[in-house]
């Protein structure tokens, strides 16, 4: 079965904390959207057992993967482990979205 979305669709931002929209949830992988205001932040956390793809499709801000930290700008895409801690947080002064891909090893 085939499905296409529409990303801004689910580009939706909380003043409260940041938003994580389901694009799709398979057997084996998810793809969600992240959505930060400037100044929120996702908390340090692991994703045992999994792989991670982030692509920045607005904005940017200071991405933690593991032990490296680096600003992750528009249009570009980091990989990381879910074994690592991972941690985000929008360091600009306008809206990110990310587009993760999570899938099991």
């Amino acid at each position: 079965m085939a499905e296409k979305l529409t990303i801004e669709a689910y580009q939706t931002f909380n003043e409260k904390r940041f938003t994580k929209k389901d694009l799709f949830k398979l057997e084996t992988s998810t793809v969600f959207v992240l959505n930060f205001l400037p100044g929120q932040a996702m908390p340090a956390h692991r994703h045992p057992d999994h792989e991670l793809v982030f692509n920045c499709l607005q904005g940017s801000g200071e991405l933690s993967l593991g032990d490296h930290t680096f600003t992750l700008h528009e249009q570009e895409v980091a990989y990381g482990s879910g074994d690592e801690m991972i941690a985000f947080k929008n360091t600009g002064d306008e809206n990110v979205s990310i587009q993760v891909v999570m899938y099991r090893k």
